[in-house]
């Protein structure tokens, strides 16, 4: 799976580390962006939250495995603003 975060970033050959720009994290894996990075604890806590309404606990597979939380992963990314930069390019 790949995201337009520095990992990925990093390994195309796109940016030269591939450090959480956010929280300056080793790598900003799509894991640490969803689930760690504490530069986006709120935005996360909403996306928490749907989780446990649905009896579910925050994981990977949760976030990318459940249908119902596909809206509320989009909210999340939208709500870190995150890739904002990456519509400008």
């Amino acid at each position: 799976m790949h995201a337009l975060l520095n990992q990925y970033l990093k390994c195309i050959g796109k940016v030269d580390s591939a450090r959480c720009p956010a929280c300056s994290a080793e790598e900003e894996t799509i894991e640490h962006f969803l689930l760690r990075c504490p530069s986006y604890k709120y935005e996360r806590w909403a996306l928490a939250r749907q989780a446990r309404k649905q009896w579910k606990h925050m994981s990977m597979e949760t976030l990318l495995g459940t249908p119902k939380m596909a809206i509320h992963v989009a909210n999340y990314i939208d709500a870190t603003n995150c890739f904002k930069h990456a519509e400008k390019a």
